[in-house]
């Protein structure tokens, strides 16, 4: 059904979340929403350590959060080199609020992205 749906799935009768696919807030489930067809666009958001800052030196893992998805899922961010974070996100057209997310053992570290545009200070706008 339409809506906002938590999962998780079971391996070798374990219940698991999958780390490549969003999560709840609590990290204790994978999220997905599905939704009426509309026309979205694929777009790649990045945190560049050599233009944007270091990660935390503890960082365990990286997230992507915003607007779109109601500040309430983690989108993975990955890397193929160690500098460069992404993820590909399917947006429909319009401004969206983002914010970097960076899991440290003392909590998250909520950052914004000095290469994006800044709506109040708080949060990254992206125009799709």
């Amino acid at each position: 059904s339409l809506g906002t749906h938590e999962f998780k799935f079971i391996i070798d009768g374990v219940w698991m979340t999958c780390p490549y696919l969003p999560l709840t807030m609590d990290r204790n489930n994978n999220i997905i929403t599905l939704a009426k067809a509309t026309t979205s666009h694929a777009t790649t958001v990045s945190w560049d350590c050599d233009l944007d800052g270091s990660l935390p030196r503890t960082t365990l893992a990286q997230y992507v959060t915003g607007n779109f998805c109601g500040w309430n899922q983690l989108h993975p961010l990955y890397s193929s080199n160690g500098s460069l974070f992404s993820a590909e996100l399917l947006l429909p057209p319009g401004v969206h609020e983002l914010k970097f997310v960076f899991e440290t053992p003392n909590g998250r570290d909520w950052r914004t992205n000095s290469s994006m545009a800044v709506t109040d200070g708080q949060n990254n706008a992206l125009l799709v």
